[in-house]
């Protein structure tokens, strides 16, 4: 809209000066907008509103503060000054206009007056336009000085309560980091002081593993029943061995290896889980070890073959392996055992697996790698005698929903430590074929 307001000008010569005059007022008093009025205020108001403006960009460009801030709080707090700030500024502008609009409607509300009182003679409507000119534009520029104050005083007043609580939320960041580096350095101390108490505990299992077992290396056979796979091929024994790493290179994981091998704990697990990479023993069901008949265990037990007696003792329990472990105290590892001179994740090794129950505390269970996997170098032994065994069970699958779960798992009837290497392949043969002979005669 281009309509002018003449009375903001002193023009008092011209009969176009108050005819536009009168045209306005009367056109401020029917309805023109605020908007209008606003953008045709007076030369003295937009060096005012100017200065406003300078003053009012300047506060707020120095309420804003770049920085870090710690937590949530803090810029919550923020953002709800910023909404303050915008809510002040939004309200300072409107009472600008509302100023305008009142000044405006008393100004019309006087023309009209003086039209109906009759002194309609140019020299009157320029007398009156001129003392009009006279005393409303000081008390505008009062008014407008007294509101300007007003509310530079309650923005300079909301920066200072700002500045405030920026002060105090850059204390609280301040305490929030000290904080933290406080609990970093503490952190540090406790997971040395961990290390360090590994390493004793290294030590204690290392002289723990020699008087208990003596030197390695050590050899552990794992004798296994086969179920029937398919109608042409009968059930089976099979066995493989285990070479156990030195108690130097892994003290903790050869210790609890060997007593719970000594205690006879590894006879009922199965191993039910075969993903092409890793075959896994599961130590949760109540399995009968007993997978001999009871014919060939009392035949077994008659002979003098000191290996085949332990073999058939063993394989006679009957529980929840992990229970027996637990109830050892081997139901797992104190602290995971890598280090750079253990075994790596390479084909044939044997590692604890980790415990799903306690993070960082792997055990009681084993996995068997059946390649060179990824993984930080924690195996403590390798199968020497029996690899084909392992290959053989790794091309077993599950159903086709299931397929990483064997659909007939292979039982661990016994293990039992050796006292040489020997022994392994003497106590294979001799089971093996007493096997065969039973099954002949029956």
């Amino acid at each position: 809209m281009t309509s002018n307001i003449s009375w903001l000008t002193r023009d008092t010569d011209s009969d176009d000066s108050q005819s536009s005059f009168s045209l306005d007022l009367t056109s401020v008093a029917a309805g023109i907008s605020e908007e209008d009025i606003y953008q045709n205020r007076t030369p003295t108001c937009q060096k005012n509103l100017a200065l406003f403006l300078i003053i009012a960009s300047a506060l707020l460009g120095g309420t804003f503060y770049l920085g870090i801030l710690f937590g949530q709080h803090a810029s919550v707090k923020i953002q709800e000054d910023n909404v303050a700030e915008n809510t002040l500024r939004d309200e300072l502008m409107l009472s600008q206009e509302k100023l305008l609009v009142e000044l405006a409607k008393s100004q019309s509300q006087s023309t009209q007056t003086a039209m109906t009182t009759g002194e309609n003679s140019e020299n009157k409507n320029n007398i009156i336009s001129t003392e009009s000119d006279e005393t409303t534009d000081p008390e505008k520029s009062s008014l407008m000085g007294q509101h300007l104050e007003l509310l530079q005083k309650e923005l300079a007043q909301q920066a200072r309560a700002l500045a405030e609580e920026r002060k105090l939320l850059d204390q609280a960041a301040e305490e929030v980091k000290q904080a933290w580096g406080s609990y970093q350095l503490y952190t540090s101390q406790i997971e040395a002081e961990r290390r360090a108490i590994d390493k004793d505990l290294q030590i204690l299992f290392e002289k723990l593993t020699i008087e208990e077992f003596g030197p390695g290396p050590h050899f552990i056979q794992f004798q296994l029943y086969l179920p029937r796979l398919t109608d042409d091929v009968d059930d089976m024994f099979s066995y493989f061995t285990i070479e156990v790493t030195s108690e130097i290179v892994a003290p903790t994981s050869v210790f609890f290896f060997l007593k719970q091998i000594d205690l006879g704990l590894w006879s009922g697990p199965t191993i039910y889980f075969n993903d092409g990479r890793t075959l896994s023993t599961d130590l949760t069901q109540t399995v009968s070890a007993g997978a001999l008949t009871a014919a060939l265990a009392t035949k077994l037990m008659n002979t003098n073959n000191s290996l085949a007696k332990k073999l058939t003792a063993n394989a006679k329990q009957s529980s929840i392996p992990i229970d027996k472990m637990m109830s050892h105290g081997l139901g797992h590892l104190p602290f995971p055992e890598d280090s750079a001179n253990a075994l790596p994740q390479s084909k044939y090794t044997v590692c604890f697996k980790p415990n799903d129950r306690i993070k960082d505390r792997p055990g009681p269970a084993i996995y068997i790698n059946q390649a060179d996997n990824d993984g930080p170098p924690s195996c403590f032994g390798t199968i020497i005698i029996g690899q084909e065994v392992i290959d053989r069970i790794g091309e077993l699958k599950g159903p086709p929903h299931d397929p990483n779960y064997l659909k007939k798992p292979i039982r661990i009837i016994s293990a039992i430590l050796l006292d040489k290497l020997a022994d392994a392949v003497g106590a294979d043969q001799y089971i093996a074929q007493q096997h065969k002979n039973f099954k002949e005669e029956m």
